[in-house]
C-alpha cells in the first residue's frame, strides 16, 4: 500500500475513533442527567419518610452533630472570580464564629481566585474532584459521602447549579437544614444558558429545601414562577458590599484614581462592575452611556471586569462612537 493510501486508512481510523468518542460522552452525559433525576425521586421519598421521623441516616446523623456551634457547609461550584463568590467571603467575613462554624465546599476548577481571602479568615476549604462527563452525580456523591463523614446543621448551597445539587445530597444524609442562594440567574431571561432538562430538575427539588435567598426581587419573582418555590420559603436579602475594603477612602484617592484613567474631576463618572459575559447586559450599560452622553457629553464611563465580551465590547464602543468616552478598566481587585 503506498504512503498516501496508508494516510488515507490512519485518517478514517481516527475519524471513527472521533465519532466513538463523541457518540460515548454523549451517552454518559445523558446517563448522568437520568441518574440525577433517579437521585432526586429518591430524595423526595426520603424527605417524606423524614416527615414521618422514618429516615434511615437523620437519627444518627442528628446524633453525631457537634453542640458546641452550629456547624454551616457553604457548597458553591467554585471559588473562581465572581459576585457570588465574593458576597459569600463577605458572609464569612462577618460570621460570628462563636456560634457558627463554618466550611466551603466547591468543585476542584481551575480558577480558585476567592480561595486565599477564604482561607485567611481560617475557613477550612473542600474540593469535590469530579469527572467532565459525570460531574453533576459525580459531584452529589462526593457531597453525600462527606456530609455523611462530617454532618452539619445547614448546607447552604449557592448559585443555580449547585442549588439542586445540594437539596439532593442534603436530603440522601438527611441534613436539618437545606438553603439555596439565587443571585442574579434569571431562566426566563436567559433561557439558552440552561439545559432543556433544568426546569424539570428544579421543579423536583424545590420542595427538598428548607428555604431559599434571593437576592433581588426580580429574582425572587422569576424564582417562583420557575420552579414554583413557595413565597413563604422565599427571602430576599440584598447583596452586600463593605465600603470599608474601597481604596477609594478620601477625596485625594478619588483624584487619584481619576488621574491615573485621564477623566476630569468635573465629569460625572458612570460605572459598572462585573463580568464581561451575555448575562451581564453590558450591552444595554453602552446604550445608556450612548443616551447620557447626548444630555451630558463630558460624562465619562467605565467598565469594571473581565471575560469573553471584551473584544465585543471594544468593538461596540467604536460603532457607537463611545470609544474616548468609555473605559475598559479589566479585573480590578479595589
Amino acid at each position: 500500500m503506498s504512503s498516501s493510501g496508508v494516510a488515507s486508512v490512519l485518517s478514517k481510523e481516527r475519524r471513527a475513533r472521533s465519532v466513538r468518542a463523541r457518540a460515548l460522552g454523549y451517552l454518559i452525559r445523558r446517563l448522568d442527567v437520568v441518574v440525577l433525576f433517579s437521585l432526586a425521586g429518591l430524595s423526595l421519598l426520603l424527605r417524606g419518610l423524614k416527615a414521618l421521623g422514618l429516615h434511615p441516616l437523620s437519627a444518627s446523623l442528628v446524633r453525631r452533630l457537634p453542640n458546641r456551634r452550629v456547624r454551616v457547609v457553604l457548597f458553591i461550584p467554585s471559588l473562581g472570580l465572581g459576585g457570588a463568590q465574593r458576597q459569600l467571603v463577605t458572609l464569612l467575613k462577618h460570621l460570628d464564629r462563636e456560634r457558627y462554624d463554618p466550611e466551603v465546599v466547591a468543585l476542584d476548577v481551575p480558577d480558585k481566585h476567592f480561595e486565599r481571602r477564604v482561607r485567611e479568615l481560617s475557613v477550612p476549604i473542600v474540593y469535590l474532584r469530579t469527572k467532565p462527563d459525570f460531574w453533576m452525580t459525580g459531584a452529589v456523591q462526593q457531597l453525600v459521602r462527606h456530609l455523611y463523614a462530617k454532618p452539619c446543621h445547614v448546607l447552604h448551597s449557592w448559585l443555580h447549579s449547585a442549588i439542586p445539587l445540594g437539596a439532593i445530597a442534603g436530603c440522601l444524609v438527611g441534613i436539618p437544614t437545606i438553603i439555596g442562594s439565587f443571585r442574579s440567574e434569571r431562566p426566563s431571561l436567559f433561557p439558552w444558558a440552561y439545559a432543556k432538562w433544568q426546569r424539570g430538575l428544579d421543579l423536583l427539588t424545590a420542595p427538598l429545601g428548607t428555604a431559599f435567598i434571593a437576592n433581588s426581587n426580580a429574582v425572587r419573582k422569576d424564582s417562583r414562577r420557575w420552579a414554583l418555590i413557595p413565597a413563604r420559603k422565599l427571602h430576599l436579602v440584598y447583596s452586600a458590599i463593605d465600603v470599608r475594603e474601597s481604596d477609594l477612602q478620601t477625596k485625594d484617592q478619588t483624584q487619584q484614581m481619576r488621574s491615573t484613567l485621564q477623566i476630569p474631576d468635573d465629569s460625572p463618572l458612570v460605572g459598572i462592575i462585573g463580568r464581561l459575559e451575555p448575562e451581564k447586559d453590558h450591552a444595554t450599560f453602552l446604550r445608556a452611556a450612548q443616551l447620557i452622553g447626548r444630555a451630558k457629553p463630558h460624562a465619562r464611563f467605565v467598565i469594571a471586569g473581565d471575560g469573553r465580551l471584551r473584544e465585543w465590547l471594544e468593538a461596540e464602543c467604536a460603532r457607537l462612537n463611545l470609544s474616548s468616552r468609555v473605559r475598559l478598566l479589566g479585573a480590578q481587585e479595589d
